[in-house]
């Protein structure tokens, strides 16, 4: 904004909405806290992966060769949705820092 080209940013097709964004995701990227704090949630994100992989598999085995067993149907959903679960703890952590610490510097 000092220099005068932050009006320039807001006439491209993604606006200032777009332009706050890409400013904020590189005040993430260059961040040395948040960068440890990723390093740190991403090995207990990928333990907790590991540790629901190897049950996925032997039920994803276990169903495809016994379809009509309900409570492997159900081992198997539950499976399903802690990955889910995992995936938007991943995308939230950035999504949050970019959103409600650097966003609102921004503008």
């Amino acid at each position: 904004r000092l220099q005068g080209r932050y009006l320039i940013l807001g006439v491209t097709p993604s606006g200032f909405l777009g332009a706050s964004w890409a400013l904020s995701s590189i005040s993430v990227q260059n961040s040395q806290v948040l960068r440890q704090l990723r390093i740190w949630l991403g090995g207990i994100y990928g333990i907790i992966a590991l540790i629901m992989l190897l049950p996925f598999i032997v039920t994803s085995f276990l169903y495809v060769a016994n379809s009509n067993a309900p409570h492997i149907y159900v081992l198997w959903s539950v499976l399903i949705v802690g990955f889910s679960f995992l995936l938007f703890c991943l995308v939230d952590f950035f999504q949050s820092a970019c959103v409600g610490i650097i966003a609102a510097h921004h503008n």
